[in-house]
């Protein structure tokens, strides 16, 4: 993945991370208004909503990061060939400068 898609892939995750918090968010604590509303009591269960939907909502942001790492994570043609190219002349492949082949 090139440089522009990995940003595009970035910004798209970001984006999808904030929806995906808002949207667990706001239904936690709006069930809880409306819970508090039809039994009368003090926002109690706005409390209850807003721990519950920050918690499913962090769990979703988790699982968006965890299933998106590994494509940003394989490397690139460029990269892949390179390094075939240095196994083929004998050098190292690892990206420290001090190792030894």
């Amino acid at each position: 993945m090139n440089e522009l898609g990995k940003t595009s892939a970035f910004v798209a995750l970001f984006s999808e991370i904030g929806f995906v918090l808002l949207i667990a968010v706001l239904a936690g604590v709006l069930g809880g208004y409306w819970l508090d509303q039809r039994l009368g009591t003090v926002p109690v269960f706005v409390l209850v909503g807003f721990t519950i939907g920050t918690v499913a909502g962090a769990i979703a942001c988790w699982r968006l990061i965890a299933g998106s790492w590994p494509r940003w994570t394989k490397p690139t043609r460029s990269e892949r060939g390179s390094e075939r190219s240095r196994r083929q002349r004998g050098a190292s492949v690892t990206n420290d400068p001090g190792a030894r082949p």
